[in-house]
């Protein structure tokens, strides 16, 4: 493996931790198979779920401190995301945290929820590699169906 090809994987991998579609995206523009990338998005999210997950209590009280503290706690959005948990679960939330949250978000909100660790990761593992090979596709499919 060249370096450049490693810079490239390290890349999609290492965006995929932040924002999920950026994966995808980054991969059809450096020109990686859609396969290889569907894996490194999988794996850069991860990543941060588990981080995340096995921080512990200790990491979020702290972010919540820090950064929330001024909120309210009974707000409109944090009872839309506790009817969220409480209608879905955490399978529910792992199945859209690609779509509409970020990686380290739906880590951080399934986690503050009270999940267990080991069902929040193997349900964001089942999420990430099911949307992982969807949006890998698709983003690429759909380049295609532009070029020609």
């Amino acid at each position: 493996m060249t370096l450049d090809l490693f810079l490239q994987y390290f890349a999609i991998f290492s965006v995929s931790i932040f924002k999920f579609a950026a994966g995808p995206i980054l991969g059809m523009t450096t020109g990686t198979e859609s396969w290889i990338t569907a894996l490194l998005t999988a794996g850069g999210m991860m990543t941060g779920v588990i981080a995340i997950t096995l921080a512990g209590k200790p990491m979020r009280t702290y972010i919540n401190n820090r950064f929330f503290s001024k909120r309210k706690k009974f707000s409109p959005k944090s009872r839309r995301f506790v009817k969220l948990y409480g209608s879905y679960g955490v399978f529910g939330i792992s199945f859209l945290t690609p779509l509409i949250l970020s990686p380290i978000g739906g880590s951080l909100l399934v986690a503050s929820m009270g999940g267990k660790t080991s069902r929040i990761i193997l349900w964001m593992s089942v999420s990430a590699l099911f949307w992982g090979i969807i949006f890998s596709e698709g983003i690429f499919l759909f380049a295609d169906y532009f070029k020609s």
